[in-house]
């Protein structure tokens, strides 16, 4: 793993010092590892190499849902969206995750769809990342009037 300093992901991790945001991109079409699964792998190699990086706001794009739409059909696709996100912020949880997502956004980067919502979700992300801690409840997001966690992640975006 990159956090052992093998191969380039150890010069791609050094960049997170300078990030106050961190995006994942997953691959929503891929089977054999499910984006709850690549989440799971990019979070333990975070917690490997710093675990300070997982405190920092983030947000998950499920990309190639166009894929996901073509193998599904129209009648199923909303549901496997849902599901694919739904799987994702369980990972989180299940993880014990000192943030949760701030946001899951379903795009395709072949069709350009979903970036309009990806980039407003990335503007919350920041913007919660300059919020003071104490503003902040212990999932790192943040509280309502009655201090319950807000948590965004029901966030679909556009249509695919």
């Amino acid at each position: 793993g990159a956090h052992l300093g093998k191969g380039l992901g150890r010069q791609f991790l050094q960049q997170l010092r300078r990030v106050r945001v961190v995006l994942y991109v997953l691959d929503a079409s891929r089977e054999a590892e499910t984006p709850a699964e690549q989440y799971r792998v990019l979070r333990r190699e975070l917690e490997l190499y710093n675990p300070h990086y997982l405190t920092r706001p983030h947000l998950i794009a499920l990309n190639k849902l166009d894929v996901v739409l073509q193998t599904h059909g129209a009648e199923t696709f909303e549901q496997v969206r849902k599901q694919l996100r739904d799987d994702v912020v369980a990972a989180a949880r299940d993880l014990g995750a000192a943030t949760l997502p701030v946001a899951v956004v379903p795009i395709s980067g072949l069709k350009a769809k979903g970036l309009s919502a990806l980039q407003d979700a990335i503007a919350k992300a920041l913007q919660l990342a300059e919020l003071p801690e104490k503003t902040q409840g212990s999932t790192g997001l943040p509280t309502d009037p009655t201090g319950q966690p807000t948590d965004p992640t029901g966030h679909l975006g556009d249509p695919i």
